[in-house]
């Protein structure tokens, strides 16, 4: 379920779609100030996917105040992805 949740959130937004799945050629060039890291996508993802998930709301709600947290559940979904 949360991973049918994952697939439709990265195929219903085109941003994250882009940066995580580009398509031959340039890319963007974040450290030139062109757009957000894949990091920074897999955090939205995670927000998307968890956000209102009873489980995991006031789980993701506390990492947004924290970086670290942030980034654990940004590797959560980078592995989900990977796997």
């Amino acid at each position: 379920m949360l991973t049918d949740k994952l697939i439709s959130s990265i195929l219903d937004n085109t941003e994250i779609k882009s940066c995580l799945y580009s398509s031959v050629g340039g890319n963007v060039s974040t450290s030139h100030g062109g757009g957000k890291t894949k990091s920074e996508h897999h955090w939205q993802l995670a927000i998307l996917v968890f956000g209102d998930h009873p489980d995991y709301e006031k789980l993701i709600t506390s990492a947004k105040a924290d970086l670290k947290q942030r980034s654990a559940w940004a590797t959560k979904v980078k592995n989900r992805l990977s796997s």
